[in-house]
């Protein structure tokens, strides 16, 4: 049990951290130089089998990122250009369909995968957010899109139906 504060010792927090997202057993963040950080059962990460990562790690990819967010099995980032990548399982339980990563499918993506959907939209995200089972965002606009179980109404469409693209 951690009771009191304990300072990141990763090499890969010390330019800082600018975004941060907290999931249900990993974190993700993006540091100050734009790298997507990740720590904790990180499978949905390109991480596999392999053991959880117990110190942020810098996954392999360009430093493009502006900000994050966690649902509680999936992630999201934003891009320098204000596109939305998502990964994590496609289904996030066994009675619920899934649709929270807004790829079009129920598939999991072990890397951020560009939302194609979302690019087809033609706005740009200045925020995404992740509940447990969906993801929103927002765009330069004002406008809100989401994504995912759309039980007890969470998307805010109208109903409660399931949408599998943003």
């Amino acid at each position: 049990v951690q009771r009191t504060p304990k300072r990141l010792r990763a090499t890969a927090v010390q330019s800082g951290v600018k975004s941060l997202g907290v999931g249900k057993e990993f974190t993700i963040g993006v540091s100050s130089g734009g790298h997507l950080l990740a720590w904790g059962r990180t499978w949905g990460l390109g991480n596999g089998a392999k053991p959880d990562v117990l110190e942020p790690v810098a996954l392999d990819l360009e430093p493009r990122w502006v900000m994050c967010a966690a649902g509680g099995a999936h992630g999201a980032a934003v891009d320098t250009n204000g596109q939305v990548y998502t990964f994590g399982p496609g289904t996030p339980g066994f009675f619920k369909s899934g649709g929270a990563l807004g790829h079009g499918d129920k598939e999991a993506y072990d890397t951020p995968t560009l939302v194609e959907s979302f690019r087809s939209y033609g706005a740009l995200a200045t925020s995404v957010s992740c509940g447990d089972k969906h993801t929103l965002i927002l765009t330069d606009d004002g406008e809100l899109l989401a994504c995912g179980v759309g039980e007890y109404g969470r998307l805010g469409t109208g109903d409660s139906g399931d949408e599998l693209t943003p």
